[in-house]
């Protein structure tokens, strides 16, 4: 679909086809985004310093963190390192070529339980830093990324499960003298359906495809254009 071969769908740019149909397809057709602000690097320092705790965790080298203690019984860490770390990298990541729909779905998984049975079974985790505690429905917005990771690890020979886990993390305190950061961290088991995301692909690329779409009733940015 793309003039420069396949056009790439992940899933953010998903999110942005539920959020705005218009905003979706002034992005990916006309290379038009929405205006940014400044992106908050500690957010990505947390992630950062959460990845390389599972990775040590992995290697033998540290306990598992109570954050996923109930899980340890049935669960361990994705094992190949080298895999994982290809996985995180933008340049590589998760791929699947969608042929029925024209494009390539991509995505950057964070990390992967395996199950501890004859039968290895995969469940994508992802982390999420934040500047205070998720609110009771905040972790509904990421079930599509999860159904994505199921989609693309399923494209990928790999036997996934019906559940993927949101870690989030969240700054509680800071002890005297600014020396140390006290977080808060809370687990949400999300129900994953490789399904959904097979659907807002498909509606996504029927857009592309129909010509420019009317902008969403609560999108501010198109509001905003329009003035």
């Amino acid at each position: 679909m793309g003039a420069n071969g396949p056009t790439r769908l992940s899933f953010t740019r998903l999110s942005l086809y539920q959020e705005c149909p218009r905003c979706f397809y002034l992005e990916v057709r006309r290379g038009m985004k929405r205006p940014q602000g400044i992106f908050p690097t500690i957010a990505s320092g947390l992630d950062r310093v959460s990845k390389n705790y599972l990775d040590g965790v992995r290697a033998g080298r540290l306990n598992p963190p109570a954050v996923l203690k109930s899980y340890w019984r049935d669960w361990k860490p994705y094992p190949d390192q080298a895999q994982i770390d290809e996985w995180r990298d933008w340049r590589k990541g998760l791929r699947y070529r969608d042929q029925k729909n024209g494009v390539e779905l991509v995505g950057m998984i964070d990390d992967c339980l395996v199950s501890r049975g004859k039968t290895e079974v995969l469940m994508p985790i992802d982390f999420k830093s934040r500047g205070f505690p998720p609110k009771p429905n905040t972790s509904t917005f990421y079930e599509l990324q999860l159904d994505m990771y199921a989609l693309l690890l399923r494209q990928m020979n790999k036997k996934v499960g019906d559940r993927g886990l949101l870690i989030f993390l969240w700054p509680e305190s800071m002890r005297e003298g600014c020396k140390e950061l006290t977080l808060r961290s809370e687990t949400v088991e999300l129900k994953t359906d490789y399904r959904r995301a097979e659907n807002a692909v498909a509606e996504a690329t029927r857009v592309l495809r129909a010509g420019m779409p009317s902008s969403s009733k609560n999108c501010e940015f198109c509001r905003w254009a329009r003035q």
